[in-house]
């Protein structure tokens, strides 16, 4: 009986500890989308997406072969959707990318390519948690042709980066999407009543 007693005690204190020791971190550390998070937090954050795929996900194949036809479909979707976080080549330089947490992985990265196809198309489809990753409502199909794209990044040529440029409307030399209203003039005021 002491054994059990000493084992929620213990326990409780351990809570306690941790409780009040996340309590003045948060109180003490700004919390911002533009910390580069830490490698502890980093590997948390992998394990926590590899955790939330399900299963059936990281065998699945994809049923779109990657043909010329089907990789333009899917850069063309790529980007509409894509390019303003991850960047007209995939790099995830982008204005928008810097402001977003966790931040957003280079496609082109041996992470990313290493990922099963249906894993990619799970990021896709159904986005990711707590991230700036949105799901998308898209014709089926469509998915898998971006994740034909996805696999061709890292072999993309010059004048294909020039064509997302002229598809997704951000600028090569700042990564900064138009205004969608050039012409209407928002004034703020500094008072809240």
């Amino acid at each position: 009986m002491r054994t059990f007693l000493t084992v929620i005690v213990t326990i409780i204190v351990f809570v306690a500890v941790v409780a009040i020791g996340s309590y003045v971190y948060l109180k003490t550390h700004v919390l911002s989308a533009r910390a580069k998070p830490s490698g502890i937090e980093a590997t948390l954050a992998g394990l926590a997406l590899e955790i939330s795929t399900p299963a059936k996900y990281r065998t699945l194949s994809n049923p779109v072969p990657a043909t010329p036809d089907t990789i333009s479909e899917g850069m063309h979707h790529y980007a509409h959707m894509c390019a303003v976080c991850h960047g007209n080549d995939g790099a995830g330089q982008t204005e928008t990318a810097q402001g977003l947490y966790p931040p957003v992985p280079d496609l082109r990265s041996k992470d990313t390519q290493s990922m099963a196809d249906g894993e990619i198309y799970n990021v896709i489809k159904n986005g990711i948690p707590f991230s700036g990753m949105p799901a998308w409502n898209e014709e089926e199909p469509n998915y898998w042709k971006i994740v034909n794209f996805v696999r061709h990044l890292p072999s993309m040529t010059k004048a294909e980066v020039e064509q997302v440029t002229k598809m997704s409307g951000i600028t090569a030399n700042t990564n900064k999407a138009p205004d969608p209203c050039p012409n209407l003039n928002i004034q703020t005021s500094k008072s809240i009543v």
